[in-house]
């Protein structure tokens, strides 16, 4: 694991008086400061592109161009998947802010942070720029050719030793080349892989609907929320919309009117901090509840009731949700297991009411070959590499050699296929183990479509030529259909014109000029409840070593036991899976409730770190059986957070990266080696103290002066 301290080594003295108090790992952080400002800076400078025509100063320059006057465009970012409308704001022809576009559905004028990041990541020195066979620099037209080779083969078999596997996507550019690829070659198979993917909402949805929809809510019509370990406020399709209807609802002034908010952690985020009511609980907990909020409403057989002082915290829950029917919403956590979500799905259909709190529609995102679930169409692949059944495989974005769950071993299948190609904006964990590496353009540089939670269209224009001579995901599609082959932009009104009016460019201008194409939402779908028999509840308490102390005993400070604990999986609130470990914004950014910046930690309760001997800046071990005999450890340090459950340990995603870039390689531990495809977001591991300290980058210590007082 790596600090801020070990990114770089300072040789220069600051000269400042008082100085030698400083530690190294204060020196450092002003160093990493140094590299996030040297990021920022790339926006004012001057930038190379593949035409050296446009490397000519103006004549006379544009007439919608004023030197110091900025533009703003209208475009599109998607986050997993998923439109959020931005404004983006160009200085000379240079993209140097984003803001949230005022017209967008998912938008209403307001950005992620991860959004705001975006324009750094633009101009990251770091990012690819020359295409690799091997390691050794390759050219396009190689590319070209060694797709060609396998062209006629793939014919003859129909496409079959054909594999695409790219993260989630609404473009409808983007299906419509798949679904041509697939007329050619129609063996051939698509994976659908997002290591935060939530494959327990649609099967969910079968369980109450008998088949997959995607649930929308309607935030400033609920009075009653309910979050059942559901963290919809950041990361989640329509998060943004969700957040500014919520808040809504929740101004003081309303009085009696306004919304309440009940939230069920196992592990402490914004939505308990937000709530009126919140409980701390263990998985097993939240999913025990969801039974016996099911069964006060005659949905699920007779559940056991809740021990105090929870009880009493479900009886004014149940209360509250009786008076308030027709305006209440349950919302089910990813990592809850299908039934929960079938049984939120019901509470809503009962206590809330169809097309006011909530309604469903048609999955938006392309679907996988055959089955259902991100991990499902991962592990299906998985296993058609190591039996050699892969012949050419294309990865587009992604990084599972890096977030792939462990047990299934998703590099050693990848380096039995003979022609691996990664499209990726940077020489990543999986870039290494592949055949090909193809630099990716940023959305900035690209023209493409994506649609919004409520299934609204934008495209995305490019604001600025290739930086680093980029390809898109359309580009590369094109070359296993090259007597068709055109450029993007071509494409993308080749589409929009079949299904717009008689004016297409008129409109198509302005479509470009508000950022979104109206009348593309999409209906709601009809859903008949027909919840059938529940599987019994999924997750079970973690066997206790010894009974848990409130101070640390003098046997567990020196000579702890193991101890079983249930592992909670998150992503991170700044760098999410970790595909935005190399962006030094986001990793100064401090995490809402612990502060840490640069980094991650396991996050434990007091009383769970006081049965460990430990204390905040300690590390422990976690071991964990993977079957067979295997055995994983994995060593992290601990910050004590308070309203943790008991017994839990919360492990952030996105850290301990190899091939982030010079500002992420290193920095925290890798969580991904405990996780399991059977239990993505949860998981049993013995833990245990190590005897060794870290060294935290957190916020509050660092506003000090650090014995400068005097200055």
């Amino acid at each position: 694991m790596k600090s801020p301290s070990d990114i770089a080594s300072p040789n220069a003295s600051t000269g400042l008086r008082g100085a030698e108090a400083l530690s190294a790992h204060q020196r450092e952080r002003r160093r990493v400061l140094g590299l996030m400002a040297a990021s920022a800076a790339l926006a004012g400078a001057g930038c190379s592109a593949p035409d050296e025509r446009y490397l000519v100063p103006y004549a006379v320059g544009p007439e919608q161009l004023l030197p110091g006057v900025p533009v703003l465009y209208a475009t599109a970012l998607a986050e997993r998947g998923y439109a959020i409308g931005a404004l983006v704001e160009t200085n000379d022809g240079r993209p140097t802010k984003v803001e949230g576009n005022p017209r967008h559905p998912a938008s209403l004028g307001s950005t992620t942070p991860q959004m705001q990041a975006a324009v750094l990541q633009l101009w990251d020195p770091a990012r690819s720029s020359v295409l690799l066979n091997r390691g050794q620099i390759g050219l396009w037209p190689q590319l070209q050719t060694a797709i060609e080779l396998q062209r006629d083969a793939l014919e003859r078999s129909a496409g079959a030793g054909l594999h695409i596997l790219m993260r989630p996507s609404t473009s409808p550019l983007l299906v419509s080349q798949l679904d041509r690829i697939r007329q050619r070659y129609p063996r051939m198979q698509i994976a659908v892989y997002d290591p935060l993917a939530c494959d327990s909402q649609p099967a969910g949805a079968q369980l109450a609907f008998g088949r997959a929809l995607e649930p929308i809510y309607h935030f400033d019509r609920a009075r009653v929320v309910v979050a059942l370990d559901a963290d919809f406020l950041q990361g989640q399709a329509g998060s943004v919309r969700y957040a500014r209807d919520l808040i809504s609802q929740r101004i003081p002034d309303r009085g009696a009117d306004m919304s309440r908010v009940y939230a069920v952690e196992s592990t402490p985020g914004l939505i308990g901090a937000l709530a009126d009511h919140r409980l701390s609980a263990r998985p097993d907990q939240i999913e025990a509840l969801a039974y016996r909020l099911a069964s006060a409403f005659a949905i699920a057989a007779p559940a056991a009731p809740a021990q105090s002082p929870a009880a009493r915290w479900e009886q004014a829950l149940l209360e509250d949700l009786r008076a308030h029917r027709g305006a209440c919403l349950v919302i089910p956590g990813d990592g809850m297991p299908p039934a929960v979500h079938a049984l939120a799905y019901a509470l809503n259909e009962q206590l809330g009411t169809p097309g006011m709190t909530h309604a469903y529609l048609e999955p938006l995102g392309y679907a996988p070959t055959s089955g259902s679930g991100s991990l499902a169409s991962l592990r299906r692949l998985t296993e058609a590499g190591r039996a050699g059944a892969v012949q050419l495989l294309l990865i587009i974005d992604g990084n599972p050699v890096y977030d792939a769950p462990a047990d299934l071993q998703f590099a050693s299948a990848l380096a039995g296929i003979p022609q691996s190609l990664h499209l990726s904006a940077y020489v990543d964990e999986t870039s290494a183990a592949c055949s090909w590496h193809i630099p990716a353009t940023h959305p900035f540089e690209q023209w493409g479509d994506v649609r919004a939670y409520d299934g609204t269209a934008s495209l995305i224009q490019p604001l600025i030529a290739p930086i680093y001579g980029g390809h898109s995901a359309h580009e590369l599609l094109e070359l296993l259909t090259p007597l068709q082959a055109s450029d993007a932009h071509t494409q993308l009104q080749a589409l929009w014109r079949s299904r717009a009016g008689t004016d297409f460019d008129e409109q198509w201008r302005g479509w470009l000029r508000a950022g979104l194409i109206d009348g593309t939402s999409a209906s709601a779908a009809s859903a008949r409840l027909q919840l059938a028999q529940l599987p019994p509840p999924q997750f079970t308490r973690p066997a206790e070593a010894q009974p848990l102390a409130a101070t640390p005993t003098a046997a567990a400070a020196s000579a702890p036991a193991g101890r079983a604990v249930q592992l909670i999986f998150a992503a991170d609130q700044s760098v999410r899976d970790g595909q935005w470990s190399n962006n030094a914004w986001l990793q100064e950014l401090p995490r809402s409730m612990s502060k840490l910046t640069w980094g991650n930690a396991a996050y434990v309760s007091p009383r769970t770190a006081a049965a460990l001997g430990v204390q905040a800046g300690d590390e422990i071990w976690l071991e964990q059986n993977q079957g067979s005999g295997a055995a994983r450890q994995l060593r992290v340090g601990v910050w004590v957070l308070p309203q943790q459950p008991d017994e839990c340990i919360t492990l952030p995603l996105g850290y301990g990266r190899t091939g982030a870039g010079p500002v992420g390689d290193g920095v925290g531990f890798d969580a991904y080696p405990l996780r399991l495809a059977a239990a993505p977001w949860y998981g049993q591991a013995q833990a245990r103290r190590a005897g060794t300290r870290w060294s935290p980058a957190l916020t509050q210590r660092d506003q000090s002066l650090h014995g400068r007082n005097e200055l």
